[in-house]
């Protein structure tokens, strides 16, 4: 009982000193944003805007999903003449390595932008390789997990300033029929919820956003907080304690180019089922790497990226990242870091919101991997 308690006072003050420090940061940031953006004149707003939607054949490619075919659509709207852009997006995808992926998300700002809520869900089939836990695993180690999922997210948040949300937020998720394709030796055998595990958890949730276009954002920043305490009492297999941090900075420079840059780090602590670890690798994050490449509980990642248009409805970038995930958080150093780089191509699919097909190429270690998808990494 005594370590027990150790180990959630030793929690509660990391969250506490954490979530403290970024509040007085994103007030700084907010600050100097004003004060450099006090002479621009704010764009036109049109009084009587109509939603737009988007409604298109999907196509995607990534190391993880291979091809994918499906229907994607968007609808952009505006709930009040000054209120920030809202969105419904929905898609319904099979992959070419035997893979569903449906998936809902709803981000909606009430008139004056006073209330924010946010919301994901998706119910999924994902065959995906696995190769164990920590930032030093092997590739003759892989091997292919499947599972079923259903997982969502809520968030509702209320603006104490301008461009500051802080509320509360709900996720719920459910792994079943797990299943390894490595029938001896397998790594998934030595992790925690390995027969399937249900996860939900209550938090807070707090976020500054000042950037001009979520879409594709040529100024402005973001920075995304969240702290979540998945129990037993709400339903949970497990018991663990998560922290998610995300810092991003848009500058367009005096070519027309944009200059975009991210931080994240993920802190988790407890009894944490494998499909909850965080991990560096994807179509949004160190692009060189498959998704899940390395995994663990902690996390730290910056990624760079400068993008250009070139001509028409074309663009390209190019873009480099770093980072590392380990067990304990006192590893979260600039040792042993993971590198990626690569470059990409866009072109723009919407006119009024600025949606971009986006064409990358990463690499990392040797590999290089290949990624065609919709908006930006981020």
């Amino acid at each position: 009982m005594l370590q027990l308690a150790q180990q959630n006072g030793k929690v509660f003050s990391r969250t506490v000193c954490l979530l403290t420090t970024m509040l007085f940061l994103s007030l700084f940031l907010k600050a100097q944003t004003m004060e450099k953006d006090s002479t621009q004149a704010p764009p036109p707003i049109q009084k009587n805007q109509k939603g737009k939607t988007v409604l298109f054949p999907a196509f995607s490619y990534a190391p993880e999903t291979s091809v994918a075919l499906g229907i994607a659509g968007m609808h952009f709207y505006k709930s009040s003449a000054n209120a920030k852009l809202s969105q419904v997006n929905c898609n319904l995808l099979y992959t070419f390595n035997n893979q569903f992926i449906n998936e809902a998300g709803l981000l909606h700002y009430t008139k004056e932008n006073n209330y924010l809520l946010k919301a994901t869900i998706g119910i999924n089939k994902y065959p995906e390789n696995f190769y164990g836990v920590g930032n030093k695993t092997n590739e003759t180690t892989t091997e292919q997990v499947t599972y079923n999922s259903f997982k969502s997210e809520f968030a509702f948040l209320k603006k104490i300033k301008k461009d500051i949300y802080i509320g509360a937020r709900y996720n719920y998720a459910n792994y079943y029929h797990i299943t390894s394709d490595k029938k001896v030796n397998s790594c998934l055998d030595t992790v925690t919820g390995n027969s399937g595990s249900i996860n939900s958890g209550l938090g807070i949730a707090f976020i500054f956003d000042s950037r001009d276009n979520y879409t594709n954002t040529t100024k402005g920043w973001l920075l995304a907080l969240d702290g979540t305490w998945n129990n037993l009492c709400f339903g949970a297999d497990h018991n663990y304690f998560a922290m998610n941090a995300d810092l991003r900075k848009f500058k367009q420079l005096h070519s027309g180019a944009v200059l975009a840059l991210q931080g994240v780090l993920n802190i988790k602590e407890g009894a944490v089922p494998f499909t909850q670890l965080s991990y560096l690798g994807g179509s949004n994050m160190m692009r060189g790497f498959y998704a899940g490449r390395y995994r663990d509980k902690n996390l730290l990642a910056f990624q760079a990226e400068y993008r250009r248009k070139l001509i028409g409805k074309w663009g390209c970038v190019l873009f480099a990242g770093a980072g590392k995930v380990s067990n304990e958080i006192e590893e979260l150093n600039l040792h042993e870091l993971q590198h990626s780089l690569g470059f990409g191509f866009r072109r723009s699919i919407t006119k009024n919101n600025k949606v971009n097909l986006r064409i990358d190429v990463g690499y990392g270690n040797g590999n290089s991997n290949f990624y065609i998808n919709i908006a930006e990494a981020f």
